[in-house]
């Protein structure tokens, strides 16, 4: 067996066991939010910043659209000081008061028919700071389908192609 391929797992431990001793706990409770005096009215309000509601507050403020997010969790000024999305410790926050903690209803296709931990970060950054920033743009044989489905003369396109624009704003 090549010798690279057995060092490779060992030095990967090694990184990521160095990296994870390299931040401290995590007490979310040490971060408040700063208020800004709230206006009369706004053009929208946004419930809600996780990663989508997030995207959505910025496009429209961005436009110059008055803007006002609502978060039922609390301020994550870990993002800018010490990110919990880089930490190989987040499953430490999973059942946390960061966590909504849900469960799935019982899975009727899997052999136990069972339920399901469902991790949903309850903060700024919602379940994609939770979750470490992990995501999946999804499968690009899967948006040309549904563009194959839909018509390829279709005005309205659904091809990887004509959204990967959008995965890499």
């Amino acid at each position: 067996m090549d010798k690279t391929l057995i060092l490779l797992p060992v030095l990967f431990s090694v990184l990521i066991y160095g990296f994870y001793i390299s931040f401290k706990p995590i007490d979310v409770n040490d971060f408040s939010l700063e208020i800004h005096e709230l206006k009369d009215s706004y053009d929208y309000i946004v419930v809600g910043a996780g990663t989508a509601g997030s995207v959505v507050a910025t496009r429209l403020a961005e436009a110059g659209e008055e803007v006002l997010i609502i978060e039922a969790g609390g301020s994550d000024i870990l993002g800018l000081i010490n990110p919990i999305s880089l930490s190989p410790a987040f499953p430490d926050l999973f059942k946390t008061e960061v966590d909504y903690a849900y469960s799935t209803t019982e899975q009727e296709l899997t052999t136990t028919k069972r339920n399901f931990f469902w991790p949903r970060g309850k903060m700024f950054g919602g379940s994609g700071n939770l979750n470490a920033m992990m995501y999946i743009s999804g499968s690009e044989e899967d948006y040309n389908n549904w563009q194959r489905e839909i018509g390829e003369d279709s005005k309205t396109k659904w091809d990887f192609d004509s959204l990967k624009y959008i995965f890499d704003r």
